[in-house]
């Protein structure tokens, strides 16, 4: 049986740093039969089947509602093989789902951030567009007095007025600094959905190849908590079902 010598490279957007808050953390327990080690810092275990071996790389611990493991597929069989978050399901012991995102989730829930981020961009352009108009209104109020011939008198005026005025110099430094911020909205936004490609997505692997890469899911409510919460996460690759044991823990 082929070995699998795998390289991981990992979101750093679904995981947290060494210096950010205690979040949860993902423990795999391998069954007496399913091989395991330890590569830089996460648990590697093996589910070996007739028709495929699955490899399944724990995360690090999250400080978020959303993580990511990975799951790598040696194809064992003489027939090809579809690969991707379609063939993982997870359920905690009481029966609740763990979410698992495909691509196409989380190219949705992107789609739907950058809708509301361009719609506050639309606003600051409308905001820059006419920074450099000046108006508003001001009240005035006098008072005389004097006399014609020899009959005095006293007089007093009020009222309010309106003006306006235009600075074009303003108006520029306004549409430059809002061409700066869209600029990088749109970079961050690439940025964004590049990382998003990096995600697993459905491939099918011939006999004899290894193919995989990492899977986000969303951690339960239930098992954000200070408690150990059981979870079995469930890969069905080749016709056979590989199963991988764990809980959920506070970090």
């Amino acid at each position: 049986m082929k070995k699998l010598f795998i390289v991981i490279a990992t979101s750093t957007a679904l995981y947290a740093s060494p210096a950010a808050a205690r979040g949860t953390y993902l423990r795999i327990a391998p069954s007496e039969t399913q091989p395991s080690r330890m590569e830089e810092g996460r648990r590697h275990t093996d589910d070996i089947g007739a028709a495929a071996v699955v490899r399944f790389v724990a995360p690090r611990p999250a400080n978020r509602k959303r993580a990511a493991f990975a799951i790598f597929v040696l194809n064992k069989s003489d027939r090809g093989i579809d690969v991707g978050p379609e063939i993982v399901t997870a359920t905690l012991d009481d029966g609740t789902p763990v979410k698992i995102l495909t691509h196409a989730d989380m190219m949705r829930e992107q789609r739907r951030r950058e809708w509301w981020q361009n719609f506050g961009q639309a606003m600051s352009a409308m905001s820059a567009a006419n920074s450099g108009y000046r108006s508003g209104t001001a009240t005035y109020s006098g008072y005389g007095h004097g006399s014609i011939g020899t009959t005095p008198y006293h007089s007093s005026t009020m009222g309010t007025v309106t003006y306006q005025g235009y600075d074009p110099a303003a108006q520029a430094a306004a549409m430059a600094e809002n061409r700066r911020r869209a600029n990088d909205l749109a970079l961050s936004q690439a940025a964004a959905r590049a990382g998003i490609d990096s995600f697993l997505q459905t491939t099918t692997v011939d006999p004899g190849q290894v193919y995989g890469g990492l899977i986000a899911f969303d951690i339960p409510k239930s098992a954000r908590g200070s408690k150990v919460v059981p979870v079995t996460f469930t890969v069905a690759a080749g016709g056979e079902i590989h199963r991988f044991r764990g809980t959920f823990e506070p970090e």
